[in-house]
């Protein structure tokens, strides 16, 4: 009997140590995107939006200052969609602000840079969108967009070299 009850005992403390399954994501809206854009600034910057879906497929909208200005259409790899929903997670995207601009007793913003916009929607009725006046400092949205930009080919499909 002590036997059974040891196995019993052993056998409960290893249910009671194996860890939970995470729980899956509910499937993502057949409309599901990140955008990212960027608006004007003081003297010239890129105007543009993007639109990424999540087998990879993006719209760019070029508007003004950009390697060739006007829309196109395209794929990326496979890697790009888990990599940016990543990076809108390290950034802990839906905790933050709608607007971040200045935050008191911060430092001073820039008045010319341009401004970003970053909107990602994965379900029905679940859209966040973030607007960052790109010259007021932000550890993590700077991150954010740096990744966003590397990730969406901003220096292949938008910079502009002139």
């Amino acid at each position: 009997m002590f036997k059974s009850l040891s196995c019993l005992t052993a056998f409960a403390l290893m249910g009671a140590c194996a860890s939970p399954q995470a729980a899956k994501p509910p499937p993502l809206a057949p409309d599901a995107f990140i955008k990212v854009a960027e608006g004007p600034c003081y003297f010239r910057c890129a105007q543009f939006n993007i639109v990424v879906r999540p087998d990879g497929r993006y719209s760019l909208d070029n508007i003004a200052d950009t390697r060739k200005d006007g829309k196109s259409e395209g794929k990326f790899g496979p890697e790009v969609w888990p990599q940016a929903v990543a990076a809108l997670a390290e950034a802990k995207f839906d905790t933050l602000k709608d607007v971040v601009n200045m935050e008191p007793g911060g430092p001073p913003c820039m008045s010319d840079a341009p401004s970003i916009t970053i909107t990602r929607h994965f379900q029905p009725g679940d859209e966040k969108t973030i607007r960052w006046y790109l010259g007021c400092p932000s550890k993590p949205l700077s991150a954010l967009a740096t990744t966003l930009n590397d990730l969406f080919q901003y220096k292949t499909l938008v910079m502009n070299d002139n």
